[in-house]
């Protein structure tokens, strides 16, 4: 026999010698690990937990504008300029409106717009002279639905953004149109 034929056979003798007491049953002095733990407990589902996913605002539509003031070409005609952009879906009626803090509102209704073009389509609202320094709320109504407008600053420009969020409900009939 060679010396690693020797060593595995020491081994093997060693291993079968350490783990002869291992399978028999217990004497009357040991205890049996089995007898000693608990029986399961039942499963009993619990209500799962009311989960709320809440949904990413969109914008619907947006209003860029410098605000109300007489028209530098002709010095005297009060107008409130700027640009309408519908950035998600597609309305058959698009309207701009502004509401000053005595209730009186001055709309003008852009038409249809929206789809994969979005573009800012210019307007022109004229309110009285008599708001001069005063600032509007303003107000997107598509398709008979009134938004109301999250005022926000970029590049320079001022913009009135409707979102998902900000849906007031079906508009109501003008106290004045311009």
């Amino acid at each position: 026999m060679e010396r690693s034929e020797i060593w595995i056979f020491l081994v093997l003798i060693l291993g079968f010698s350490f783990a002869a007491g291992c399978t028999g049953s217990p004497t009357p002095g040991q205890v049996n690990p089995a007898e000693t733990l608990p029986a399961p407990l039942p499963i009993t589902p619990l209500p799962a937990p009311f989960v709320v996913t809440t949904v990413a605002s969109t914008e619907l539509a947006v209003i860029q504008s410098k605000g109300a003031g007489f028209n530098p070409g002709t010095g005297y005609t009060f107008e409130y300029p700027g640009n309408i952009a519908v950035v998600n879906g597609v309305y058959s009626s698009v309207e701009i409106m502004i509401r000053y803090s005595d209730g009186m509102e001055y709309r003008l209704d852009a038409g249809g717009m929206g789809g994969s073009n979005v573009t800012l389509k210019p307007y022109n609202i004229f309110p009285s002279p008599a708001y001069r320094g005063q600032y509007p709320t303003n107000f997107i109504i598509l398709d008979g639905m009134r938004y109301s407008t999250i005022h926000q600053y970029n590049n320079g420009a001022d913009w009135w953004v409707a979102t998902s969020d900000t849906l007031v409900g079906p508009d109501q009939a003008p106290l004045h149109s311009s």
